[in-house]
């Protein structure tokens, strides 16, 4: 479920009200994707070979294309954070940079999103915040 709330007519604002059932009632990451230190199960990143790097984006996409197909538009919002995952932000975004930038800038994943992703022109992964989503 996703849409925008006008929340008063005296003021115009509008609310997006995306982050309840396309998210399986949930903002945090993707299985597998919370970096925090208290997030024991999931490995960061960094550190990684290469190989074992594709494949753990690889999965990252899947989860994409899965909040993909739960969403309207060319614009898929995921979440990657819940309330206290941020305790160490530094070791967080470290892995968080490196799989935005893998995706974004290494070849060998160009034909992963084409398979993934043959409905869109590509895939271009950007930290934001909701307000994108509803323009």
């Amino acid at each position: 479920c996703e849409g925008i709330w006008d929340a008063s007519a005296n003021n115009g604002d509008r609310i997006f009200w995306g982050l309840t059932g396309s998210f399986s009632g949930n903002y945090g990451a993707p299985d597998g994707f919370c970096f925090d230190l208290l997030c024991k199960d999931d490995t960061p990143l960094y550190g990684m070979k290469d190989e074992m790097l594709q494949a753990r984006v690889k999965d990252f996409l899947m989860s994409v294309k899965l909040q993909a197909e739960r969403s309207r538009g060319h614009n898929v919002m995921l979440t990657m954070g819940s309330d206290f995952e941020y305790s160490a932000a530094n070791h967080n975004f470290r892995s968080l940079d490196l799989l935005i930038d893998t995706i974004n800038n290494n070849p060998g994943m160009k034909r992963v999103v084409s398979t993934l992703f043959s409905e869109f022109d590509g895939v271009h992964v950007f930290y934001s915040t909701p307000e994108i989503y509803t323009e």
